[in-house]
């Protein structure tokens, strides 16, 4: 019961981060937005959605680092799946894959992800 006690706070760390990952993922995303990602890879619509995903790690974490982290894997991962090296599955998997490891990061409790 003790060990379940320890890891339930990272549980609650990876849900809420799969949340605010669903938000600025696909419910708060515009039309416009989408399109201009989809058709346009090389605009500022992509850099600026990845900043927008970097918002919910911050807010979750309170870590600068893990926001930066997010957005540079963000962009990175969603510029593969638009060149068409992963597929949408793939795209979805390595984004929560980047939350848990946020989470393991924060569990280590690295000093430099709260400066």
């Amino acid at each position: 019961m003790d060990a379940l006690l320890a890891v339930a706070p990272y549980c609650e760390l990876f849900f809420l981060l799969c949340i605010g990952h669903a938000l600025t993922d696909f419910a708060l995303i515009s039309q416009w937005m989408s399109e201009e990602i989809e058709n346009h890879p090389y605009s500022f619509a992509l850099p600026a959605h990845s900043l927008i995903s970097a918002l919910p790690v911050y807010v979750v974490t309170g870590s600068v680092v893990l926001a930066l982290a997010e957005t540079i894997t963000h962009f990175v991962i969603d510029w593969l799946g638009l060149s068409g090296r992963i597929n949408g599955w793939q795209n979805q998997m390595l984004l929560i894959g980047t939350k848990l490891l946020w989470v393991g990061m924060l569990a280590l409790e690295l000093p430099f992800l709260m400066e």
